[in-house]
């Protein structure tokens, strides 16, 4: 970005989000010099021609659907004139949370599955939520026993957003065949 025609004696140089930034003002801060720019101004000290505003990520827990980007836009001020070709930077934030693990809610006491036995069908109200989508096209589920066996199986997509989990689990023979399953999620 560039600013033409700056006085001598020093100048104080505007600049704003565009709208087209898609991260949050919590995903990031602003510094000049290490000291946190607050607001939408900096001053260009007397004898010098330029200064670099630090962009610094902001780690937070939450995974965010997409990378984000800021996009600082220089504006008019008083002293100075903005480059029509060279007034605007973008600065890409890569997530590094990653995905937050969907979570399986059913109704009622643990189900119970035996071994060979007929399909285990989950409540009708049993729900599946994944905060980093609503598409639920892939990815597993396992279920695990209390005896330590587990098996996992991949979701597939059903009409009006409900979702089917074919669950064929099979049970160690060390594992009682008629051992309470609970649902749960892979490790992260």
């Amino acid at each position: 970005m560039r600013l033409f025609w700056l006085p001598w004696g020093g100048v104080t140089a505007n600049f704003a989000l565009d709208a087209a930034t898609t991260a949050e003002p919590n995903d990031f801060a602003l510094s000049l010099g290490g000291v946190p720019v607050t607001g939408t101004s900096v001053t260009i000290p007397e004898g010098q021609f330029s200064v670099s505003i630090t962009l610094s990520a902001l780690d937070d827990t939450a995974a965010d659907t997409d990378n984000e980007s800021v996009v600082l836009n220089l504006a008019a001020g008083t002293g100075y004139q903005v480059s029509t070709t060279v007034n605007t930077q973008t600065i890409n934030i890569l997530d590094d949370e990653g995905s937050n693990a969907p979570t399986l809610t059913v109704p009622g006491p643990a189900p119970t599955y035996t071994e060979n036995g007929a399909p285990l069908i989950l409540d009708a109200t049993a729900t599946v939520f994944d905060p980093d989508s609503p598409n639920f096209d892939t990815g597993n589920l396992t279920a695990s026993s209390h005896g330590g066996g587990n098996s996992e199986r991949s979701p597939r997509h059903q009409s009006g957003g409900e979702e089917l989990l074919p669950l064929a689990v099979m049970l160690p023979s060390a594992v009682s065949p008629s051992a309470p399953l609970q649902a749960a999620t892979p490790p992260t």
